[in-house]
């Protein structure tokens, strides 16, 4: 994302469902699903997966562009661009992928700033979930109808390195998702089996209208 187009709007989190926990992994269900979605200026959602008071990862929306941050040295898993590239798109993974330190060939453990390793506060450096050009879009998610799907992750906590996913609803040609919630195992270095996380309530496939009311909806009701 070009840094010039950056203009930041913290979005906050909506309720959330109580946490479940079972055999060591803890559920956090968003009630609504938080909608991302950019309609003129650019917004963030910067997201606590533990519940210290510290963002691990942020998502943005920018026109014509969705990506995710990795915080300080966290991690996600990408789809490798080929060589001479540098890192690449966030990778879809579906239900069931074993999230943990081994992958296939053609996925990695990386940064959103691939070259650096590390996220500073404020750094513009976002992974690609969808690029939308003159050309057309890019994005490892499927265009058509919004595929609901998981997005690895790895972050750090006191004890050591975290495994957990994203469960989130979107398309690869619009600019827009839905975050149903997330989950992460709290033992360390244990991996996590990605599974969708209980759903609130029934979700509607997107559309480009569809998520401009949305935001209307949303500005609305944060305004009153």
């Amino acid at each position: 994302m070009r840094a010039s187009r950056w203009i930041m709007t913290i979005v906050a989190v909506g309720a959330l469902a109580p946490a479940a926990a079972g055999q060591g992994v803890i559920t956090t269900t968003l009630q609504p699903p938080l909608g991302m979605f950019s309609d003129l200026n650019s917004n963030l959602y910067p997201l606590d997966l533990n519940g210290d008071g510290i963002p691990d990862f942020t998502f943005g929306a920018d026109p014509g562009f969705l990506g995710l941050r990795t915080e300080r040295a966290n991690r996600l898993i990408v789809r490798l661009d080929p060589p001479p590239n540098v890192g690449g798109p966030v990778a879809r993974i579906e239900d069931g992928f074993i999230v943990g330190g081994s992958l296939d060939p053609q996925l990695a453990w990386i940064s959103s700033d691939p070259a650096g390793g590390y996220v500073s506060p404020g750094e513009i450096a976002f992974a690609t979930l969808v690029q939308c050009l003159n050309t057309g879009c890019a994005s490892d998610w499927p265009g058509g109808p919004a595929t609901r799907a998981f997005i690895g992750l790895e972050f750090e906590l006191g004890d050591g390195l975290h495994y957990g996913y994203f469960d989130i609803l979107m398309r690869g040609d619009i600019p827009g998702a839905e975050l149903y919630g997330w989950a992460y195992d709290t033992r360390p270095n244990t991996p996590i089996f990605a599974g969708a996380v209980p759903e609130p309530s029934a979700l509607a496939l997107f559309t480009v209208a569809g998520i401009a009311m949305l935001a209307r909806r949303r500005l609305g009701a944060s305004s009153s």
